[in-house]
């Protein structure tokens, strides 16, 4: 296993071994510790705003807190997704998030420290900050190689209380910043490996947590140009070898002046370009912008990183919870009303495109969460109702996969009871003549165009009985050779 830290990727080694005095400590708590913990397992609501079905679903568990601190756990819990949504995109995007937090009791507060030579704690998932105190582990590490110490305790836990869980992290009661995270990405990931970060209430430190979720969540890569030997660089959403600017993966966000490869000054600091050095590579390896939250805490995310994060917050979400009708196939006749409704999960600012259609066409007026739709005015037979919900957001440039963009599609079978023509001809003289039929009661309105698209109502029958024989007496208008009979309320 590997670890993504904040600054730097840590290899395992073999355990040093331990101090006699933290394992007597140890093995004489660990009956009370145990017993303690499995009381004091609570899985509490933060914030939801949706079903976790259909929402990134982030739980905070406790490291290092002790049955009488969970009052104290709750708050820090609180307080660390306050700074988590105080960063873009999830700000914006905060309504696309529910939060929890799960309290599992220590038996001692803190981590282990063994470096520095102590303290040493005993707590419920045997965290420390490992090789310096800046890097905090969970087992296996180099200090312990069983994962059922650590890493088997946190997916026991989550698959237990939270198994649609998301983002998992480990909050330690620890006041020396430190963190990491398990290896991450939007494909393929364990959503079991924790981000871990200790308590850290004071910026930068407060925003290790984000800046881990860009790896856990988005599959971004440290942007960092220190040598890490060992370390293999791959292509990323934020990091690639490529120079020739069609080949960018984040070419849509460079301007035709900015030069590829860019300098690395302070002139070009706010464009996203190509400059050199990422992924613990001075040289050979590029990253979008000058400077950016995977490169130094407290920096807010460049637009390349902020898109990835967008889509992979839709690769989780759709951007409704629920559309009504249920079924597939509708039946309907003239004098039904059709409705058709969405339950949008829009950002925080910014409103999302909703386009109805009828066969195709989008049905004008209409770009809010309800239609209202009349059979009579598709006619009989079979029909299509289309929705189409987007995010327009400007922060999304090149979306593939069209993650942003969401269809839901209806038949609907207009029965034998609507308006039909039952018979067509010419009278003399070329004028044209009908004979329409439909269920009696109501008003029907003929009327015609000249393009199929743009319709003139041009006659009433306020006398409806089931059915209208009607002959053209009107002039002649030009263009006008297309007739149709709606229901008028």
């Amino acid at each position: 296993m590997e670890f993504h830290p904040f600054d730097r990727r840590v290899r395992i080694r073999m355990r040093p071994g331990c101090r006699m005095e933290h394992c007597c400590r140890w093995a004489c708590s660990l009956l009370v510790g145990l017993a303690m913990a499995l009381r004091a397992q609570v899985l509490v609501p933060l914030e939801v705003n949706g079903p976790v079905t259909n929402r990134v679903n982030v739980v905070v568990l406790a490291e290092g807190y002790t049955a009488a601190q969970q009052g104290q756990f709750l708050q820090d819990a609180t307080n660390l997704m306050a700074n988590f949504f105080a960063a873009e995109p999830y700000a914006a995007y905060r309504g696309h998030f529910n939060t929890y937090a799960l309290f599992v009791a220590s038996a001692e507060p803190g981590s282990d420290h063994p470096t520095t030579g102590g303290p040493y704690r005993n707590t419920y998932f045997n965290s420390a900050y490992e090789f310096y105190d800046y890097v905090i582990t969970i087992p296996p590490n180099g200090l312990d190689p069983d994962p059922a110490h650590g890493v088997g305790k946190v997916e026991q836990l989550v698959e237990q209380w939270l198994p649609e869980a998301d983002i998992v992290v480990l909050l330690v009661n620890d006041i020396q910043p430190g963190g990491s995270s398990g290896v991450g990405g939007p494909t393929g990931r364990s959503n079991r490996l924790p981000i871990i970060t200790a308590l850290n209430p004071f910026p930068p430190y407060s925003d290790i947590v984000v800046h881990e979720s860009g790896h856990f969540f988005a599959g971004l890569v440290d942007e960092y140009t220190n040598a890490y030997p060992g370390y293999v660089p791959v292509e990323a959403p934020n990091a690639t070898r490529q120079t020739e600017r069609n080949q960018i993966p984040w070419n849509a966000w460079i301007e035709p002046e900015t030069p590829v490869p860019t300098p690395n000054d302070w002139q070009w600091a706010h464009v996203v370009g190509l400059f050199e050095g990422a992924q613990y590579q001075a040289t050979g390896w590029y990253r979008p912008k000058l400077d950016c939250k995977m490169r130094t805490l407290g920096m807010p995310f460049c637009e390349v990183c902020r898109e990835q994060i967008v889509r992979a917050i839709y690769d989780k979400v759709r951007p409704w919870d629920d559309v009504r009708p249920a079924g597939d196939l509708l039946h309907a006749k003239a004098g039904d009303t059709l409705r058709f409704e969405v339950d949008l999960v829009e950002p925080v600012s910014g409103a999302l495109v909703v386009t109805w259609l009828t066969n195709g066409v989008p049905v004008l007026g209409s770009s809010g969460p309800v239609l209202l739709l009349d059979p009579a005015s598709l006619g009989d037979g079979r029909h299509q109702v289309e929705l189409r919900v987007a995010d327009p957001t400007p922060w999304v440039r090149t979306d593939p996969e069209q993650r942003l963009r969401a269809t839901r599609t209806w038949d609907v079978q207009v029965g034998g009871s609507a308006l039909r023509w039952t018979a067509v001809g010419r009278a003399a003289g070329g004028r044209p003549w009908f004979t329409l039929e439909g269920p009696g009661g109501g008003n029907v309105v003929l009327e015609r165009s000249a393009d199929l698209s743009a319709w003139q109502p041009f006659l009433t029958n306020t006398a409806w009985s089931g059915r209208w024989d009607y002959t053209n007496d009107l002039p002649a208008q030009e263009g006008m050779r297309f007739f149709r009979a709606v229901w008028w309320p």
